[in-house]
């Protein structure tokens, strides 16, 4: 059975160095492509989930790992409602089957999208930086901007 992928960002949280994390995601990630899907929805400051800020009300029954209804990476093929302006979908429609799939889901998955979805991966998995999402998967996020300080200079008259 594939580790649920909250186990597994608790597996590269675990890990020593960020040489073995890097290792682990990518193993993990050719496993189940969620893994890193997910980190490119919380690091690209461009995706924005068309959903309210914060933990929404939802009804989860703490089943052990493996006996939940429906699992991230099932559920994946379907986040393209959370993203898309264009589907033709009210806000409270769209809210409440983003309840209905937390509700399906284990309880540290549930934790795991709305941390992702208000972009707080960070809080709950702090060795799992930017730096890097970016070293591990080269081609998931846009170039970074990098700020130069632009040295003004008189000039004299």
């Amino acid at each position: 059975m594939r580790n649920l992928v909250s186990e597994v960002y608790d597996m590269v949280e675990k890990q020593a160095n960020d040489l073995d994390r890097l290792n682990l995601l990518r193993n993990e990630a050719y496993i189940n492509k969620v893994v890193g899907h997910l980190l490119g929805y919380n690091f690209n400051p461009s995706v924005e989930f068309l959903l309210p800020k914060g933990k929404p009300p939802f009804k989860n029954e703490g089943k052990p790992a493996g006996m939940e209804d429906t699992t991230l990476e099932k559920e994946f093929r379907r986040f393209y409602i959370w993203f898309d302006s264009n589907q033709n979908l009210a806000a409270s429609r769209r809210e409440q089957l983003f309840i209905e799939m937390l509700g399906g889901l284990h309880i540290s998955e549930a934790n795991l999208i709305c941390d992702v979805k208000d972009k707080k991966l960070q809080e709950k998995y702090p060795s799992i930086t930017e730096k890097l999402v970016r070293e591990t998967f080269p081609d998931l996020l846009p170039a970074a901007i990098i700020k130069e300080k632009t040295k003004k200079t008189r000039v004299k008259t």
